[in-house]
């Protein structure tokens, strides 16, 4: 095996890590990006919650916090859920949501971190792809040179051949004549 060849097949193998490890890193990052954009989904729909409730709470209306909680369907066993028409029950259930939707920004805040941790941990990863692909490139160059400089000496020794075989078949054409 020449050695050109071993080297080739060595950045064949440290390419394919290269991108291994890139794809590895990839997917974290698409999970991460995707936790992200889950829980961003949450707070959105905590937010739209806590503002519901608050209309709720403002509107001072007896008949319309019934009605609201007979929609959603109250658990009898929660406690607050028999207050929620007063104003300690309402005030409750605002904190609890608010508390949860706070909860919810901090996950995201530590999402949108390991996000950024990620996006940053590919980044040499990615360059380390580029210059093992641009070495596996630079030797298939090379070796494509050293085949095509093999064809051409080859072509050119068969020319070479074929040139002494009709030299020769030419003298010894000229020495039957002389003989002749």
């Amino acid at each position: 095996m020449h050695p050109l060849e071993r080297i080739l097949r060595f950045r064949r193998l440290t390419e394919q890590q290269a991108r291994r490890e890139l794809e590895r890193a990839t997917q974290l990052l698409r999970a991460a990006t995707a936790a992200c954009e889950q829980q961003s989904a949450i707070v959105a729909e905590q937010r739209a919650s806590l503002a519901h409730s608050w209309v709720r709470e403002n509107a001072g209306s007896k008949n319309q916090v019934a009605e609201v909680v007979t929609a959603k369907g109250p658990n009898m066993n929660d406690p607050d859920a028999n207050n929620l028409g007063t104003p300690e029950g309402g005030m409750r259930g605002w904190l609890i949501e608010e508390a949860a939707l706070e909860f919810s920004g901090w996950d995201r805040a530590q999402l949108e971190q390991v996000c950024a941790t990620e996006a940053r941990r590919i980044e040499p990863l990615v360059a380390r792809y580029i210059e093992c692909r641009r070495s596996l490139r630079q030797t298939e160059q090379l070796i494509e040179q050293r085949a095509e400089l093999a064809r051409v000496e080859r072509e050119r020794r068969m020319q070479a051949e074929a040139d002494e075989w009709f030299l020769q078949q030419n003298i010894r054409r000229s020495r039957r004549e002389e003989r002749a």
